[in-house]
């Protein structure tokens, strides 16, 4: 293991990947980090041939690239040892990317299968607790239309597990959508349920009764009259100015109308 400068040209991204997405806001924070406190941690590569594949650190990786830089400190690893290198890139992942809780299970599930050991050995290997393990791992088991609401930030988590009683994709969906995006309470969300059980045991083809989407309000639009030519516009399209007094009287003098 060494710490070499390696041209950013030759480094590609990892083959398998703890991220779903990037963010262009992501890469510009880590950018501007970059350019004003340098590289803090350098990333990690492993040789491939005449390139190399990005361990962790590929958000680094591309945040330099688009301020113009040709090389980046990396570390770099024989890479061998697989499981080591998914211990190395699921543990500092963990640490530092950020991951939502989706791609926080995500990584716990790939380093378990790959592991091919327990849930506690795991655990020791991220330097996490078996019932966090096992926490994330639940969410996996979720609809794929919850488990994206979570990894966007869109629903608790707790308001996922309670969801995930509806078996009806649809009713759930709809149900989801409202939840997101007029908000329902943890005992909101459980009376949901319970309609739908009800009307499930009376009768399995009907539609359990769905809160109607609220109609979002118009927009009110304040509109100012122009002091010079007095037509009307958005107030937000206003712009203050500070006058002094002679220029007020002789803006004033000029609206008084003629005679």
């Amino acid at each position: 293991m060494r710490v070499d400068s390696i041209p950013l040209e030759l480094i590609d991204p990892p083959v398998e990947d703890d991220r779903l997405e990037r963010t262009e806001k992501a890469i510009e924070a880590i950018a501007t980090s970059l350019t004003t406190q340098g590289l803090i941690h350098p990333i990690h590569v492993r040789p491939m041939g005449k390139r190399y594949e990005c361990v962790s650190g590929w958000t680094r990786c591309l945040a330099a690239r688009s301020i113009g830089w040709v090389t980046l400190a990396s570390i770099v690893d024989a890479g061998d040892d697989e499981r080591a290198m998914r211990r190395l890139r699921t543990a500092e992942n963990l640490q530092r990317a950020q991951l939502t809780p989706i791609e926080e299970a995500r990584a716990a599930r790939g380093l378990l299968n790959a592991e091919g050991c327990s849930i506690d050995a795991t655990a020791r290997a991220l330097h996490r607790t078996p019932a966090w393990i096992e926490g994330r791992l639940r969410l996996l088991t979720l609809p794929e239309d919850l488990q994206l609401a979570i990894h966007l930030d869109a629903l608790p988590l707790v308001s996922a597990q309670v969801l995930s009683e509806i078996t009806d994709a649809a009713h759930r969906i709809y149900l989801t959508h409202y939840a997101v995006r007029h908000g329902a309470s943890q005992s909101v969300l459980r009376d949901w349920v319970n309609q739908w059980r009800a009307q499930l045991a009376i009768d399995a083809t009907a539609t359990a009764p769905r809160p109607d989407m609220a109609i979002p309000p118009s927009q009110i639009v304040v509109q100012v009259a122009c002091f010079r030519c007095s037509t009307l516009h958005d107030h937000r399209n206003s712009t203050i100015a500070r006058i002094c007094p002679p220029c007020i009287e002789e803006l004033t003098h000029e609206q008084q109308p003629t005679t």
